[in-house]
């Protein structure tokens, strides 16, 4: 039996902001843990909410609703 993808992870979009997170965090870990923890954790919500809105994005009705979650990404 297969597992279940949801409609937005078929997307290119979805993908390449998955691919952006995975990379945005790992540059993170990088930083000490002492250094700019409020830009670290200001960029680990920013790349986050990429994907999320992309996906919340699709789960609307309307096309041009899910256009305007693709400008908000």
């Amino acid at each position: 039996m297969s597992e279940y993808v949801f409609p937005f992870e078929k997307l290119d979009v979805y993908q390449m902001s998955v691919d952006l997170s995975e990379y945005v965090l790992s540059l993170v870990e990088k930083v000490p843990a002492n250094r700019h923890l409020r830009l670290v954790s200001q960029m680990e919500a920013a790349v986050a909410s990429v994907a999320q809105n992309i996906a919340e994005g699709k789960g609307r009705q309307y096309k041009k609703e899910f256009i305007q979650y693709l400008h908000i990404s």
